[in-house]
């Protein structure tokens, strides 16, 4: 799947997935919007920076929109998504939100909120599936917010006393037998012996680092190794780097 900002070209589609009946029945707003509404609605959200909406395309087929309204004041980004009718009940729906919401917090760090009606069982399940988590369920509205576990951060010089104490607490080693001393360590810090190299902390704490090497290996050090935190160490690579070319 590929996953791209919105253009011109996608405003009508977008209009008749907004128009569908199944798509009413589960807005809050249950009315058929006017071409001109929708007009106004696509140019403002189009050229509001604090909005943003990609769209999934599998080759030449549009799979539907995910957008992010963001909150200044607040500082919170509220989270809704709308698939192309031909194409829901596919299992589209959860990698275009999942992918979405990596490319969104990749760029702005803050909380993603979503509002679903409490009938509407099937955006329950994807919104739980993705990380949000119910926060408030009242008569007719389900509030949820994302719980993203992981920050990542790329390791420089300053980070040398912090990564040395991950390196002594570590299990295994395949660099080495011995840990280095911390001068030793140091050193190997500051001659970038990697292509990419980041440390990840959760909820501030530092959990671990990874590294990608120029013939596209990846080493992973994690003091918590389960699948999410594995899941989400993977996507956060995929998502933000590319195989270097083979070389013959």
């Amino acid at each position: 799947m590929k996953i791209r900002y919105i253009e011109n070209k996608d405003s009508n589609d977008i209009y008749k997935w907004r128009n569908d009946i199944s798509t009413r029945e589960m807005s809050f707003n249950k009315e058929i919007i006017s071409l001109d509404e929708h007009i106004k609605w696509f140019k403002n959200s189009i050229n509001n920076s604090n909005i943003k909406i990609f769209i999934g395309e599998i080759k030449d087929s549009k799979l539907g929109i995910c957008r992010f309204d963001f909150n200044q004041k607040l500082d919170i980004t509220e989270v809704s998504i709308n698939m192309n009718p031909e194409y829901r009940g596919k299992g589209y729906g959860k990698y275009l939100l999942k992918e979405a919401i990596q490319l969104y917090i990749n760029k702005k760090s803050c909380v993603l909120k979503a509002q679903i009606k409490v009938n509407n069982t099937i955006s329950k399940k994807l919104f739980l599936s993705v990380g949000f988590n119910i926060t408030k369920e009242k008569e007719d509205i389900i509030e949820m917010n994302f719980c993203r576990k992981l920050s990542f951060s790329k390791v420089d010089k300053s980070d040398a006393l912090e990564l040395y104490q991950l390196l002594k607490n570590r299990n295994h080693n395949i660099s080495h037998k011995v840990v280095p001393n911390f001068e030793i360590h140091k050193k190997f810090i500051e001659s970038k012996p990697y292509l990419y190299w980041y440390k990840f902390s959760l909820r501030k704490e530092l959990i671990g680092t990874f590294y990608i090497q120029k013939n596209n290996s990846i080493g992973i050090n994690s003091k918590i190794i389960d699948k999410d935190t594995l899941i989400e160490i993977l996507d956060f690579i995929f998502t933000n780097f590319s195989p270097k070319a083979a070389i013959p």
